[in-house]
């Protein structure tokens, strides 16, 4: 199993987390945490892409200047693998609505290529 589909397979049990992963060179946040993040961000640029294992699934590459301040405001894990930031309980609670919303970020965004 590639990196992107061992990340998005850890991504359909994530229910309180923003989890970051180091691609190409940004930090991008897959699945649930693309959706935690775009909650405590709305700005954040939510693109989408696709795996034959995984199909389609939504990303967002985080901009270094959203990244301090995510760091700065949340509690905050790092390791070799990815950074964990923990948000609000009232942002975690809504992760029951993310099915909705990424089907319609699945029309709405912009397609990139991960590799």
């Amino acid at each position: 199993m590639n990196r992107i589909n061992t990340i998005l397979e850890k991504e359909r049990t994530n229910t309180d987390n923003i989890f970051l992963y180091l691609q190409e060179g940004r930090f991008t946040a897959f699945g649930r945490s693309a959706y935690y993040a775009v909650l405590l961000c709305p700005k954040l640029a939510v693109n989408w892409s696709r795996t034959d294992a995984a199909g389609s699934f939504v990303c967002i590459r985080i901009p270094d200047d959203r990244l301090c301040s995510l760091l700065e405001k949340y509690s905050t894990l790092a390791d070799d693998e990815c950074i964990r930031i923990t948000p609000p309980l009232n942002i975690c609670r809504q992760w029951d609505y993310f099915a909705e919303w990424e089907e319609r970020q699945l029309y709405l965004a912009s397609k990139i290529d991960i590799e």
